[in-house]
């Protein structure tokens, strides 16, 4: 029960951010919860977190650290983690090809 929960709760955020609706404002609290559901074994939480430090943030180390995730799922075959890597080199997010 707990785990549907969760993923309810992760698809709502995830709806929210893929529509640009969560504000830079909430992106702490967002980070938090997608890292407890992450550390819950809850599937796509972290890759959530890193999509929101790469994508939501003007600090530079933040998306580099989010881009060490998405770099991480790319190279294992991942095509929406590859096109997502193609999104923030294109955009100079996260130091670019570094």
């Amino acid at each position: 029960m707990l785990i549907a929960m969760a993923t309810i709760a992760l698809h709502f955020l995830g709806l929210k951010i893929l529509y640009g609706e969560l504000s830079p404002s909430r992106t702490p609290f967002a980070e938090y919860s997608l890292g407890l559901l992450d550390l819950s074994g809850v599937a796509g939480a972290g890759h959530m977190v890193a999509s929101l430090k790469v994508f939501n943030s003007d600090d530079f180390s933040k998306q580099s650290e989010g881009l060490v995730l998405i770099r991480s799922e790319a190279e294992s075959g991942s095509c929406y983690s590859q096109g997502k890597l193609g999104w923030a080199y294109q955009r100079g997010l996260g130091g670019g090809g570094y």
